[in-house]
């Protein structure tokens, strides 16, 4: 399995990636910290799966997922920060397909 990590936080990206080495053992992941990067690893990595932090600095959210729905149905998790309930329910409408709170436990 292939998972593209688009994260701007440092510690929320060591813990999930620890978290997804230690449960999956042969799990390929890439890691990006910018959405125009990221997009971009979209189209030539083919992920199966796609972690978004709803943290980052060059573009939206919101923005994000509507851009990858317009090319592609890979799964989208959202890493929301806690309590933020209204973003919960705008980034599954506009296409993510799960949202976890972080920190993650």
């Amino acid at each position: 399995m292939k998972i593209l990590i688009m994260c701007g936080d440092p510690q929320v990206l060591k813990d999930l990636v620890l978290c997804l080495k230690i449960r999956y053992q042969n799990l390929e992941y890439t890691v990006s910290d910018n959405i125009t990067e990221g997009t971009g690893l979209i189209e030539t990595l083919s992920p199966d799966l796609i972690i978004l932090d709803s943290y980052l600095l060059d573009s939206t959210t919101q923005n994000i997922i509507i851009s990858i729905r317009e090319f592609s149905d890979i799964p989208i998790i959202i890493l929301n920060t806690i309590g933020e309930i209204g973003s919960k329910v705008q980034f599954l409408e506009d296409g993510a397909d799960e949202c976890i709170e972080k920190p993650i436990r």
